[in-house]
């Protein structure tokens, strides 16, 4: 056990502190880098079941397997949020919560919600990987390529 602290203490002199404030890039000075077009957000609450996990896993895998071009170029990013955590409670009253949730989400380069999309049959597939894998990623790329060009209610 002192090993490793030992180790973790000689790399935290040699790297520096690590900032919170510091930019995206981990260069002091150098821009942040602007937020992703395309955000897949699940929302849960802190009690979370077995099939919400597994929501979760298959629509994460979804997104990191089949957008992992626009990930890498930071145009899609995924985002799991407790909705009972403290300052998270704006989601529910935006995008109408009432329970773990799969929304896909357009913003512009100030990170304003241009267009959201609800994905309500989640629960309906949960128990169908397959089925639940093809909803996602079908109605991702309809959305990011301008489907549903609605504004957000």
């Amino acid at each position: 056990m002192r090993t490793i602290a030992a180790a973790i203490g000689a790399l935290m002199i040699l790297v520096g502190p690590v900032s919170a404030a510091a930019p995206a890039s981990g260069f002091p000075g150098a821009s942040p880098e602007p937020p992703p077009d395309f955000i897949v957000y699940y929302f849960h609450n802190h009690l979370r079941c077995q099939t919400c996990l597994s929501m979760e896993s298959m629509a994460a895998e979804t997104v990191d397997y089949d957008f992992l071009d626009a990930v890498e170029q930071g145009l899609l990013a995924m985002r799991t949020v407790d909705v009972q955590d403290e300052g998270n409670e704006h989601f529910v009253a935006e995008f109408g919560l009432d329970g773990p949730t799969l929304i896909l989400v357009e913003q512009d380069p100030g990170g304003r919600v241009l267009r959201w999309e609800d994905l309500d049959r989640i629960w309906e597939l949960a128990d169908k990987p397959v089925a639940f894998r093809a909803y996602v990623r079908e109605n991702l790329h309809r959305f990011m390529d301008g489907g549903n060009r609605k504004k957000k209610p």
